[in-house]
């Protein structure tokens, strides 16, 4: 497990992989075309044509039974590979061989879609069901103008808002707006929001306190 500050950043490729869906709808849709010209011409066909053809149609909607159940225990394919590593620290980030530091970033952004073991189950497709947890993305606008943008892994459920101090930090600093704060944070409750707000604002008053003295 991957200390609270540091996320292995992930490059993807486009990967031309075949797409199981399409060969079992175009199988299917064969086989039932089969089925009823078999039927149709049922007068000239023999009967053990007739039995394969309704024989290789229900082999194939079982087929497609049985990958379904095992596409709930299989992990998708990850197109690329991990390089380097997002590291938040108190003055800086690094993305990979990068050091950003805070004074330099204009803005901050991180988009939070999936974790290593997601089980996707609104999607209708034979395709595995369980996320790698790549899908994440740190977006950071320069002051400069630049914009640079990683994806990274969440090895597991709410990993990033193990980070929650270094958020904290990074929005005292101006970095992260407060609304994009709480999202990331997943805070819904107005309590804990306000709540929120309080510690903010003291950590606020003790930043003064000591920049005065």
């Amino acid at each position: 497990m991957s200390k609270m500050n540091t996320f292995k950043i992930f490059i993807p490729i486009k990967n031309s992989s075949i797409n199981i869906d399409w060969i079992f709808t175009i199988t299917i849709t064969l086989s039932l075309l089969f089925v009823f010209l078999v039927d149709y011409y049922e007068e000239i066909v023999p009967e053990t044509i007739s039995k394969i053809s309704v024989g290789f149609l229900i082999f194939n909607l079982i087929l497609v039974i049985v990958i379904q159940i095992i596409s709930h225990f299989l992990y998708q394919s990850l197109s690329g590979a991990f390089d380097g590593e997002i590291i938040l620290n108190d003055d800086s980030i690094n993305l990979g061989e990068k050091t950003l530091a805070i004074s330099t970033i204009k803005k901050l952004e991180v988009f939070i879609q999936d974790y290593k073991g997601m089980h996707i189950w609104h999607q209708k497709t034979l395709k595995p069901k369980l996320q790698q947890g790549v899908k994440n993305a740190m977006k950071i606008e320069l002051i400069s103008g630049d914009i640079l943008s990683v994806n990274f892994l969440q090895a597991y459920k709410n990993e990033f808002q193990k980070s929650s101090e270094y958020l904290k930090k990074y929005y005292l600093e101006g970095k992260i707006h407060f609304l994009h704060l709480i999202d990331l944070l997943e805070i819904t409750d107005y309590n804990d929001i306000q709540n929120l707000k309080k510690e903010l604002n003291e950590k606020k008053t003790l930043r003064k306190q000591d920049d005065e003295n």
